[in-house]
């Protein structure tokens, strides 16, 4: 029974020693894929440094054409100015062409001429006041054409950072449609983990029970081996004082078995005699051990243990008790006949 209970033992050892070699591919897997996520969360900050940073610049665009506009906003009252400034020099000119042609077809009004011109002069000079506000209305409309450009310029860029942004934007989608995945794979392998390592505890605890299981029946058997040897050492000493005491005795004579009849299938030349022992071994369940517990019990010829009853059997195996009901199991008494039978023709 020790024996059977340490290959059990043995046997689930070195079962949860290959359960524990399965689960260390799912443990490569797992760091792989730790791996592989954390590369992924690297990418998905880069790019969100690099949406960060486009955004940044963006807002820098935003900010700069809004500056455009409200220059430009500031500059249309210079412009209505210029427009009615404009109106009036076209007015100027239309009123000295109307002079003009008013003087060369009435030459009798030339006093009243003079006082066109006077009042030319007066109109002139008003021109003149006006050229420098003409001036800054052309640099003004020069400075808005520029600003326009600008303008139109940093749309155009803004448009093209839009555009180069639109295949990082889908990247990112696709980054995070990844990262979220591995995120689900990760917390299902998370939870199998937990419970692989759950299982782990749980047959580190089965381990350790049958280490004590072990040391106890290493104990036992440590036990067992002494008791073993004084038994062993008992029944020598038992042995030598039998010796001593035949001895002593020598009229003495262990009964034999009866000699063989007629139909004895050996020959009286091949027949054992009283001082020679059956071989209890032929009979199914003895070995030389159980043999040497035989004789030692005084049991050395098939027709001794042929006639057993219940209460021999039970007297043999209170001396035997890691042999228990091995008697009646094996069917020792029916071998002894059978065996007493082959050897001597004898029916028991």
């Amino acid at each position: 029974h020790l024996k059977a209970a340490h290959g059990e033992n043995d046997g689930l050892i070195n079962n949860l020693r290959a359960r524990l070699a399965d689960l260390e591919p799912m443990q490569h897997k797992l760091h792989d894929a730790t791996q592989e996520r954390e590369a992924l969360s690297l990418q998905i900050t880069t790019l969100q440094n690099a949406h960060q940073k486009a955004a940044a610049e963006a807002a820098g665009h935003a900010e700069l054409i809004n500056n455009l506009r409200a220059r430009v906003a500031d500059l249309e009252p210079l412009e209505r100015k210029l427009h009615h400034a404009s109106a009036a020099a076209a007015e100027q000119d239309a009123l000295i062409a109307n002079l003009r042609a008013r003087a060369a077809d009435a030459e009798p009004l030339e006093h009243r001429l003079h006082g066109a011109s006077d009042e030319l002069g007066r109109l002139r000079s008003r021109i003149a006041e006006l050229e420098p506000v003409k001036a800054e209305a052309d640099e003004i409309s020069k400075e808005n054409e520029v600003l326009v450009a600008r303008q139109q310029e940093h749309l155009s860029r803004i448009h093209k950072l839009e555009a180069s942004l639109e295949p990082l934007r889908e990247e990112l989608a696709g980054f995070r449609k990844r990262a979220h995945d591995w995120e689900m794979r990760y917390d299902t392998s998370t939870e199998e983990m937990g419970k692989l390592q759950g299982r782990i505890v749980e047959l580190e605890g089965l381990r350790q029970k049958l280490h004590a299981q072990e040391q106890q029946l290493q104990t036992w058997d440590r036990r067992f081996s002494s008791i073993v040897k004084e038994k062993d050492a008992e029944i020598l000493r038992l042995g030598v004082e039998l010796s001593r005491l035949r001895g002593q005795l020598p009229r003495f004579q262990i009964d034999a078995p009866a000699k063989p009849k007629a139909r004895t299938r050996k020959s009286a030349k091949e027949s054992t005699s009283n001082s020679e022992f059956d071989d209890l071994k032929l009979i199914f369940g003895i070995g030389p051990v159980l043999e040497k517990r035989l004789h030692e019990y005084g049991v050395k010829w098939f027709k001794q243990l042929a006639q057993w009853s219940k209460e021999d059997i039970l007297a043999f195996e209170t001396h035997l008790p890691e042999f228990q009901n091995r008697v009646e199991r094996d069917k020792w008494v029916a071998g002894a006949k059978e065996e007493h039978f082959k050897k001597y023709g004898e029916t028991l």
